[in-house]
């Protein structure tokens, strides 16, 4: 779940400044930062020798459980809040090439924003996650993402058959989409069957 989003960055391109050198520069800060927070929780377990069902868990205790339990919390909700926005985006731009209801589409004056599919969003986010116990939440989330990241490299593909990429484009060996697709068919697979 952690290093699922960095990618939905690229989506508000639209509304950062100078995007060509600060989108990039924000994936790859994050991604570096996210490394480091995980290098440092994996030593951390490794030194306690903690064992058991909640290892984790079990490193903090009192006050410090306290605050991990709220960085976790934030850390989870500001998680939401991106794919929230990033979702709204794609409402957005979906309501902009008539694929979804044209209000979808809509700028709000005031706020600058597509407000109807913030809401939209939020909504259906909110009732998935009231609809369905967190377990099955989230084996439905990685099926869906995996799903998502197949159809993906299976569209990147197909697109770099038909035509290649623009000078100063991205481009990557044909054989790659489809080991990634491979990869998280295999995944899914693994999920669904374990």
């Amino acid at each position: 779940f952690a290093f699922i989003g960095f990618e939905t960055l690229a989506n508000m391109a639209e509304e950062v400044r100078d995007p060509r050198r600060n989108v990039p520069r924000g994936i790859v800060g994050a991604l570096a930062a996210s490394i480091i927070v995980y290098v440092l929780v994996a030593v951390a377990m490794v030194l306690s020798f903690r064992t058991g069902a909640t290892p984790l868990l079990d490193v903090f205790s009192g006050r410090a459980a306290i605050w991990f339990a709220g960085v976790g919390f934030v850390a989870v909700a500001n998680g939401v809040l991106v794919h929230i926005m990033m979702l709204s985006r794609l409402f957005y731009g979906m309501a902009r090439k008539h694929e979804l209801p044209a209000c979808l589409g809509r700028v709000h004056a005031g706020t600058s924003t597509p407000l109807i599919a913030t809401v939209c969003a939020g909504a259906l986010v909110l009732g998935a996650a009231l609809a369905l116990p967190f377990d099955r939440l989230l084996t439905l989330t990685n099926a869906l993402t995996l799903l998502v990241f197949m159809v993906v490299d299976l569209a990147l593909w197909r697109v770099q058959r038909i035509a290649p990429a623009p000078a100063g484009g991205l481009s990557v060996p044909p054989w790659l989409p489809l080991a990634a697709a491979a990869v998280s068919l295999g995944l899914l697979l693994a999920e669904w069957l374990g």
